[in-house]
């Protein structure tokens, strides 16, 4: 299929059900300025809300659909592939699979995307990443990071700044490694740091040595962003173009980690513990002080004992407590006797908090 193109740059967009954000994401791509041919994979997970209809509007608009040496369609039992080129941007290409079922939510189906597209991949030199509800916005991005890491050999990885587009209220914080460093530091002195931080650094800006991107573990994790910035950081070294902002991240209602649930809260809080913990493990050797870290992801997980409490987990309350035993406030102690009942849980979260209108984060602090 692309026998003839020695494509420089992949950027990955996996997508579901976001048919009002894709185009913005799609943009991006297209408004590149290289001097190499890149192929974006935009891979559609079944999407059930007219995403798919968007894609296609899109490609019969900005792109060459009727050059037979650039256009390709193939079907699977799995998916609809269609491969072609910009008609005017020739250094882009596009591979778009249409998924005929969701792969998401099944473990096996999830790694076998990567199956679907590794021909085109094959001979590409660095992997960039973008999925379909954030967007680029400077038109050299890719340029410019392929120009760093070729004059950095020894890094793998570089990253630049970005914006957070809050879809509700249109609310835009722009440049946030630079704006807004204590919430989203830029760089991170240890790999220890990294790994307790549990911080957000913009993967839309993410870019990449192919080998790097692809030896990273494979883990069954809430965040894999975060596991792949941690192998990142302990198999390399890593740079951020801080002077740079080119992608915007949107935060809205359907957006994976922001759930509002105390529910959701509780199982990401805990996902990302279980995944702390394996990270420490993984990188042992790597760690400033292997001990200290992990005693410190517990600190800080145990530490969220009102959403333990919340979501009546007995067997990591007893845990908890365990870990916990002297180290607690005299408020937490005096919540914790109260809530051991369901009268007392029904009191302290539902009465309680409609009355006085705090999270239950602040009855514990």
């Amino acid at each position: 299929m692309t026998e003839n193109i020695n494509f420089k740059v992949s950027v990955r967009c996996m997508t579901y059900n976001q048919a009002a954000y894709i185009e913005d994401a799609m943009n991006g791509f297209c408004m590149q300025k290289t001097d190499f041919p890149f192929v974006c994979i935009v891979m559609d997970d079944a999407s059930t809300d007219g995403e798919q209809e968007v894609i296609k509007k899109y490609l019969e608009s900005h792109f060459d659909m009727d050059d037979r040496n650039h256009l390709k369609r193939k079907e699977t039992d799995d998916y609809k592939l269609i491969f072609t080129r910009h008609k005017e941007n020739k250094n882009c290409y596009f591979a778009v699979f249409f998924l005929k079922y969701n792969h998401y939510w099944n473990h096996e189906l999830k790694n076998k995307k990567t199956t679907y597209y590794s021909e085109l991949e094959s001979k590409v030199d660095y992997i960039a990443f973008c999925e379909g509800d954030d967007y680029w916005i400077n038109s050299y991005k890719l340029k410019l990071q392929v120009n760093y890491l070729q004059n950095n050999p020894d890094y793998g990885m570089c990253y630049t700044d970005f914006n957070i587009l809050f879809q509700k209220t249109n609310v835009e914080l722009t440049s946030v490694l630079k704006n807004r460093p204590l919430d989203f530091p830029s760089q991170y002195d240890s790999l220890d740091r990294w790994i307790l931080s549990k911080k957000y650094l913009g993967p839309m800006t993410w870019f990449a040595k192919k080998d790097l991107f692809l030896n990273a573990p494979k883990l069954d994790s809430l965040d894999g962003t975060f596991v792949q910035f941690a192998h990142y950081y302990a198999c390399s070294k890593v740079h951020c173009i801080k002077e740079e902002t080119t992608a915007v991240y949107r935060i809205h209602n359907s957006s994976v980690t922001h759930g509002e649930s105390y529910n959701q809260q509780y199982k990401r809080e805990r996902g990302m513990f279980e995944i702390q913990i394996k990270l420490a493990d993984i990188y042992k050797e790597k760690l400033s002080n292997y001990d200290l870290l992990k005693d410190k992801i517990r600190d800080d997980y145990y530490s969220k004992l009102f959403l333990i409490i919340y979501n009546n987990d007995r067997d990591e309350l007893a845990k908890a407590m365990k870990w916990m035993k002297g180290k607690m406030t005299c408020k937490q102690k005096m919540v914790f006797v109260i809530t051991r009942t369901k009268l007392g849980r029904y009191i302290v979260f539902s009465n309680l908090l409609s009355k006085i209108r705090r999270k239950p984060s602040d009855i514990l602090e």
